[in-house]
């Protein structure tokens, strides 16, 4: 019987899962053995005879830190809901290759929340199966780049222009991301165009490159966003010819990666339901009377909110935050073309979401029902231009009923950055009323 959930940690343990596939699924020998190695966490049987060392085959853990990544997803056409997870092996820990302040500045990293030293998942529930899997295998391939090349997000755009300026940016780019080095504290700028569009914008890159003496360096590893084979992305890294020995060292590093992973090739651990993975980490956490605190990314914050870092707000019932939620939800989903309401709200949603993963554990507030609370179900956006009196007034009680609920639960230092802002969106809000 064959159970993908058992990995093997040795070669001869792939060899013999590979068998048992072989007989399974009808497939080639080498097939069978890349997907035994994949099963074991490997990229392929070759990157996996590299890895495993000694007489016996075993798995040379000391220089091995593997993370776990997990994304939930959930269907509503059809109710079906599972959980995806995934693997990869790093040189380091991932807590030493990038900070939770530089994981918001990264897309794929941005709802990653630490559930172990080696665990993180995701905030949300993704709405199918492809998505989730989708989603894991860009965080795992971003997580290999940072990996290879120890280069930092960076939210310092302007570094990565000549100039400073936006508008001198080379022709052609997309999917592009900003880091940093904090070696040679040089700047580089990652583009991932599709392979057609690249070829198309070639002589105008070139011609930019020779302009302002930049540095365009091509990847033979495909990159993060999408390498899916010869109609995929493809990853260039672009820097300042002054940081040309860098660029040529990220490449060289990038190049000895293994294939990008990818959800077409998927070979991690799926499951049915909303029931939490548990990494080794988390697993050794349960057995031991010592408890090692990991703490959530945090989205950056104003000074006077930052007290709510170190002061546990106070317990709201789940049963308010959920109403609070859906109000708020449908105040933003009527103001979207209004800023000054919807990016406050926007605020103060977020930080309600935190509060209530500070109050409550996956044991009192499972996963599936947490992710429907501030960020599931939302309304559909209206895009008005503005909104008539009654509608308006209709969500100013509903604000004001949060600024209520919030002051009856939670001290009066811990809320008024809080209220402040609800002020702000009322105010803004009332300003925006058609006039008749």
């Amino acid at each position: 019987m064959l159970n993908e959930d058992i990995r093997p940690t040795s070669i001869v343990g792939i060899k013999r899962l590979a068998k048992t596939l072989k007989g399974a699924r009808n497939i080639p020998h080498n097939q069978a053995l890349n997907e035994a190695a994949r099963i074991a966490g490997f990229e392929s049987f070759r990157h996996a005879g590299n890895k495993l060392t000694g007489p016996k085959g075993q798995v040379a853990t000391p220089s091995l830190h593997r993370l776990y990544i997990t994304g939930f997803w959930r269907e509503r056409e059809t109710g079906a809901r599972g959980r995806e997870t995934i693997w990869v092996d790093l040189s380091s820990a991932w807590l030493n290759l990038v900070t939770r302040r530089q994981m918001k500045a990264r897309g794929p990293l941005v709802q990653l929340v630490p559930q172990a030293e080696d665990h993180l998942s995701y905030h949300y529930v993704f709405t199918s199966q492809d998505e989730a899997r989708r989603e894991v295998c860009a965080a795992v391939r971003t997580f290999q780049f940072m990996d290879a090349t120890k280069l930092r997000p960076s939210t310092a755009h302007a570094r990565m222009y000549p100039g400073g300026n936006s508008n001198n940016a080379i022709p052609g780019r997309d999917h592009y991301s900003y880091w940093y080095d904090p070696v040679s504290k040089g700047y580089v700028f990652a583009d991932e165009p599709y392979e057609r569009a690249a070829m198309a914008a070639a002589v105008g890159r070139a011609a930019w490159a020779v302009k302002y003496d930049y540095e365009i360096i091509r990847s033979n590893w495909q990159g993060m966003h999408n390498p899916n084979g010869p109609s995929g992305s493809r990853l260039y890294l672009i820097t300042s010819r002054k940081n040309e020995a860098l660029a040529a060292r990220l490449v060289a590093a990038l190049d000895r990666l293994p294939p990008p992973v990818l959800e077409e090739n998927w070979v991690g651990n799926s499951a049915e339901g909303m029931a939490r993975y548990k990494s080794p980490a988390e697993l050794r956490e349960e057995g031991s009377s010592v408890s090692v605190a990991i703490a959530a990314p945090k989205p950056r914050r104003s000074s006077s909110a930052r007290v709510l870092q170190e002061v546990r707000p106070g317990r709201m019932p789940i049963e308010m935050h959920e109403e609070i939620g859906r109000k708020l939800k449908s105040v933003m989903a009527d103001t979207s073309n209004r800023d000054g309401v919807y990016k406050r709200l926007g605020i103060v949603r977020c930080e309600m979401d935190d509060w209530i993963q500070r109050e409550y554990d996956a044991t009192d507030l499972p996963m599936d029902r947490f992710s429907e609370v501030y960020y599931g179900s939302m309304p559909q956006k209206s895009y008005a231009r503005s909104l008539a009196s009654d509608q308006a007034a209709q969500h100013i009680q509903a604000l004001e009923f949060v600024k209520i609920e919030v002051a009856r639960h939670y001290d009066k230092s811990q809320i008024k950055s809080m209220v402040g802002k609800i002020d702000s969106a009322i105010k803004s809000l009332k300003a925006w009323v058609v006039k008749r």
